[in-house]
């Protein structure tokens, strides 16, 4: 269910259609919010296409110019109400995983303190929800679109595809048009820290 991980499909319908204007994604063609379904056009994959790190950043850079919705990511208030659904089901987080709650917890509460821009973001846009058709990289499923640290959406991207070293740092050039500052890369490292846990309690 989309409420069951605060998608918001009004959000995602709008997103998509702006996403749409800006040869971003697919068209979105009809969308119900109480039976939790949206329908977009088919994109035809292009299967033998080698991923380019600059066309993500390309793509990346583009979404968080998208016009501001009113939706926004919590990270704690997700986090949260995956661990409530694992405590419905009768388990419980263990040691290792109650550990990194404390250490994510915290980390959340400093970056809390910090000033943060927040741009659109598609805050999932992992491998498989990316594609090339016709030639040209697309974005696909936006549930989780959202207002957030365009940091966040990076994190995903590098910790979610396991992107080496070199791939990462290109990545950042690419999308920043010069190498990362430090101040930028310890954003990074505790947003893919949070992001890591939270792949882990969903």
């Amino acid at each position: 269910k989309a409420s069951t991980h605060g998608i918001s499909r009004q959000t995602e319908w709008r997103t998509l259609e702006a996403a749409h204007r800006a040869g971003l994604a697919p068209a979105p063609r009809y969308c119900n919010p109480e039976l939790g379904s949206l329908v977009c056009d088919y994109l035809a994959p292009e299967d033998a296409h080698v991923v380019k790190v600059a066309d993500v950043a390309r793509l990346l850079r583009a979404i968080h110019c998208l016009p501001a919705r009113h939706h926004r990511l919590d990270l704690g208030e997700r986090i949260l109400r995956y661990e409530k659904q694992i405590e419905h089901r009768g388990r419980s987080l263990g040691d290792e995983l109650r550990y990194c709650h404390h250490q994510v917890a915290a980390l959340l509460r400093v970056m809390s303190r910090q000033p943060a821009d927040r741009v659109l973001c598609h805050n999932d846009l992992l491998r498989a929800n990316r594609i090339y058709s016709a030639g040209r990289l697309w974005a696909v499923d936006w549930e989780y679109a959202a207002m957030a640290s365009p940091w966040y959406d990076i994190a995903v991207v590098i910790n979610g595809d396991s992107l080496s070293a070199p791939d990462t740092d290109a990545l950042l050039i690419a999308y920043l048009g010069r190498a990362a500052d430090e101040r930028e890369r310890d954003m990074l490292h505790q947003y893919g820290c949070i992001y890591r846990y939270l792949e882990l309690v969903w």
